[in-house]
């Protein structure tokens, strides 16, 4: 019985801990540019590259939330002094695309840039 109560305990503790973190990484989202639902981390760190004019972001199949498998690659370019690029709070870069328009409405970048 102990071994049950204590594997219970476990899985609980678990998944309190993969909510709070869930909500910390995307709980600071402008509502303006994603109200929680079109901004993710980029999957791959090629993803979003820095050039001399601003930021090139490469989304492929299965790369966002909004680009399921089967969705065309899409390149957007952000350039610097963009009102759309916005300080990040953790070290990765973070689309915003929602699936309606499939436009880049903000990008979120880590501190100092690339």
């Amino acid at each position: 019985m102990r071994r049950y109560l204590f594997l219970i305990v476990v899985i609980v503790a678990c998944a309190v801990i993969l909510g709070v973190a869930t909500a910390r990484a995307h709980g600071w989202y402008d509502y303006s540019c994603c109200s929680e639902r079109d901004c993710a981390a980029a999957v791959s760190k090629d993803a979003v590259v820095e050039t001399r004019e601003g930021y090139r972001v490469t989304l492929r199949a299965g790369s966002h939330p909004s680009f399921p498998p089967g969705s065309a690659t899409r390149v957007y370019f952000v350039p610097h002094g963009d009102p759309r690029i916005k300080n990040s709070r953790d070290e990765d870069f973070h689309p915003c695309v929602p699936p309606a328009t499939m436009n880049l409405i903000c990008l979120y970048r880590p501190p100092g840039g690339a």
